[in-house]
């Protein structure tokens, strides 16, 4: 087995539970948007959105350094359903040393034995899994010897070095990504491989949003270019909100772009899964 030194970008394994992943190289990159680009998209959004608030994207200000020191293996594709069935047929959801305290709070007072079911979501082995909130995200990940990445992670894993604006570059592609509701569900996770990230990620634009470590802070970018974090950044401050990224199937383009920043905690979706990180 190779050193974590000697792997290089887009290696690929498959983790102990069976899991294919991607490495990703420690290395830096521009995270989140200028303000024209916050404007824009901003614009953007009012065409769909009528209602939509410049608040979205003004957390994604302003445009700043991020160093990733530490190279991590990353789920190549997003957790599927198959994957998921594993984590339940272990015990997932009687076993309470996956889950944090606030996770095992909310599985008892809610009764949960069993992430929510979307029916026609559900059943193909190779579609993402769906109906699962932050809690359980978080407590498969321990189940896998894992975490969620950090928001910064996942927007270096998406943009790369050169901080395009999509995973494949910078101009929109409908072709590369399933978004907008033009096909009406989930794709298997598998279905677009010309919209991989430059690590040989897949979906990491649409198709279904993704978990993220992070609570959700609207101006933490602007702290951490205060206080000069660079290195690692996340946010552990408690708030009401975690964060999901990568935008999904029922969202519009506008939400994919690799700087969106969405939140969400305790709810269930039919549009949210997550992917898992492994130290290399």
């Amino acid at each position: 087995m190779p050193t974590p030194c000697e792997f290089n970008l887009g290696d690929s394994r498959i983790d102990p539970r069976g899991v294919p992943q991607v490495f990703v190289p420690a290395g830096s990159f521009l995270m989140g948007s200028t303000e024209q680009q916050v404007n824009a998209a901003f614009a953007e959004a009012q065409l769909y959105y009528p209602d939509a608030q410049l608040i979205w994207f003004s957390r994604e200000l302003p445009k700043h350094e991020v160093r990733i020191t530490r190279g991590f293996w990353l789920d190549q594709f997003h957790v599927t359903n198959a994957y998921y069935q594993a984590f339940i047929d272990d015990g997932g959801y009687r076993d309470d040393q996956w889950w944090t305290p606030a996770g095992l709070k909310w599985r008892h007072a809610n009764n949960i034995k069993a992430p929510q079911d979307y029916q026609n979501f559900t059943e193909d082995p190779k579609q993402p899994r769906v109906g699962i909130n932050w809690h359980e995200a978080e407590a498969y990940a321990n189940w896998r010897g894992g975490r969620l990445p950090s928001e910064a992670e996942w927007e270096y894993a998406a943009r790369g070095e050169d901080s395009r604006l999509f995973p494949w570059g910078d101009d929109y592609d409908q072709q590369r990504l399933n978004a907008h509701r033009l096909l009406g569900k989930t794709t298997p996770v598998d279905a677009y491989p010309d919209g991989k990230s430059w690590c040989g990620a897949f979906d990491m634009a649409g198709n279904m949003w993704s978990w993220c470590a992070d609570w959700s802070v609207a101006d933490f970018y602007a702290q951490c270019v205060r206080h000069n974090l660079v290195d690692d950044p996340v946010c552990t401050v408690p708030a009401e909100q975690r964060v999901l990224r990568g935008g999904a199937w029922s969202y519009t383009p506008v939400t994919c772009r690799s700087t969106f920043r969405y939140e969400n905690y305790n709810n269930r979706s039919n549009a949210w899964g997550c992917r898992i990180v492994t130290a290399s």
